[in-house]
């Protein structure tokens, strides 16, 4: 049986810099996490492929510092692999725009926002592609069917930049978006779900699957989790995460997770619950702390994946000045505040998104305090290893 896995996200455009994120570090080492994942988005232009970096050289001192304490604390390092696109500010849209889906009119309809999928450039007075973001432009991997060859060099010598920094592995963020087809009428979901071109892009930029780094992918699927073990036969990915895998039954998210993180079959399946596209999971299914982590962690998936801050049972991470807590032991209760948490755990309160910064303050308490948030999740990953 694969040894199992347990990585943590952390989202940087949450925090200052680097610098902050390789403090965070001892943090996570000590709940027994065997895997980072810098997770970012175009709010910070770090991961847009290395080309964007505003001080290029000192960003990247920066997280040779950041990979040389994670190494040295036990854990590897995963940063972000975006193949759809890129930012309309990359130096690629202005040096490389044959790189580019480009139409003379608009097209399709975007079936994830209802408005259209081509956007205007007056330099080039032509429309580009853009399935996710007005400033992103997507990539053409394909040129009259067969694979683009220039950006499987190019993606290649960024890999190896990476590698050579002693990055450990990569997520391939949103690959099904690579299965369009220009030449069809309409954009339609099921197509980018269940084409084949994303398998051919990561065969051809990790051509030997014995020798490829540590990979996972996120993925949509709508099958019983079929499509997930297939990335793992058929490519080199080892871990599907945020895969949809759906039960006959009309179950709620909640109920999902109750049968399918003990699915066997689906040996490709990384279990995650929380993440930087979505309300805290305690939020969404109106759990407790300990209903959630127990969820995540008593599990048959091979690999778990820990959102920062989930840890101290919080339900988003935007923190009130005055963060209010609780502290229960078996023979007395300590109320620190008016607020009644039923689970006992110390945990903050916040009132936003799970994109904002995260109060390193309470991981000081939870630490210290006899019954946290913070100690039963790392009494739930020493019990996940043994099961």
């Amino acid at each position: 049986m694969a040894k199992k896995v347990v990585v943590y996200e952390m989202w940087a455009p949450s925090w200052p810099n680097l610098a902050e994120m390789t403090k965070h570090l001892s943090r996570i080492a000590s709940l027994g996490i065997t895997h980072v994942w810098l997770s970012g988005d175009l709010e910070y232009p770090w991961y847009d492929q290395d080309q964007d970096i505003p001080n290029r050289k000192k960003y990247l001192k920066e997280l040779n510092g950041f990979v040389h304490r994670a190494h040295h604390l036990g854990m590897k390092v995963i940063i972000d692999l975006v193949l759809n696109h890129t930012s309309t500010s990359h130096s690629w849209f202005r040096q490389h725009p044959e790189r580019y889906c480009w139409s003379d009119r608009p097209g399709w309809t975007n079936i994830l926002n209802g408005r259209s999928a081509w956007k205007y450039d007056a330099k080039r007075k032509k429309y580009y592609l853009s399935l996710l973001r007005d400033d992103q432009a997507d990539l053409c991997w394909f040129l009259e069917g067969n694979l683009n060859q220039d950006l499987v060099s190019a993606f290649q010598k960024i890999i190896h930049f990476w590698i050579k920094r002693k990055v450990d592995g990569f997520c391939i963020d949103f690959p099904q978006g690579l299965n369009k087809d220009l030449d069809s009428p309409s954009l339609k979901m099921n197509d980018l779900v269940f084409g084949d071109r994303d398998d051919q892009v990561i065969n051809a930029l990790f051509p030997d699957k014995d020798q490829a780094p540590f990979l996972m992918m996120e993925c949509f699927d709508p099958t019983n989790g079929e499509l997930v073990n297939h990335y793992v036969d058929e490519t080199p990915i080892q871990y599907v995460m945020n895969a949809y895998v759906r039960s006959s039954a009309d179950m709620g998210e909640y109920s999902f997770l109750k049968s399918a993180h003990q699915n066997e079959e689906v040996y490709g399946f990384m279990l995650n619950t929380e993440g930087h596209n979505a309300p805290r999971f305690t939020q969404r299914c109106r759990l407790t702390t300990t209903e959630a982590l127990w969820h995540l962690f008593n599990t048959q998936a091979r690999a778990v994946c820990l959102y920062q801050g989930q840890e101290l049972g919080l339900t988003s991470s935007r923190y009130l000045d005055s963060i209010t807590h609780e502290l229960r032991t078996p023979n007395t209760q300590v109320s620190l505040s008016t607020a009644f948490f039923s689970d006992g755990m110390i945990r903050a309160t916040s009132c936003a998104n799970a994109r904002e910064s995260i109060p390193l303050g309470e991981y000081h308490e939870q630490m210290l305090a006899t019954n946290s948030s913070y100690k039963y999740t790392r009494e739930l990953i020493a019990r996940y290893y043994r099961l």
